[in-house]
């Protein structure tokens, strides 16, 4: 493992500054980009399935509390009363 580590750090020793520096870059982007895709992405993915998750909650609450005042006009009437 030793003798191939420093075989890579010899050829990047020959480089020039600038493919260095560009292999540097590179690899910072790689690890950011596998950041977000690996840690970010799921959690974005939960919280939007959370959040569809609310709306639908909320949207039966309103449904639920329109039926309770229906009912509760229908209670409210008279029995005996003629339409």
């Amino acid at each position: 493992m030793k003798i191939i580590w420093c075989e890579w750090q010899q050829r990047f020793s020959g480089l020039s500054s600038r493919e260095q520096w560009l292999i540097a870059i590179s690899g910072w982007i790689a690890i950011i980009l596998i950041g977000v895709f690996m840690v970010l992405e799921p959690q974005w993915i939960l919280l939007q399935n959370q959040t569809n998750t609310i709306d639908v909650a909320a949207k039966n609450i309103i449904t639920v509390e329109h039926d309770i005042q229906r009912l509760q006009q229908k209670l409210a009437q008279s029995p005996n009363k003629k339409n």
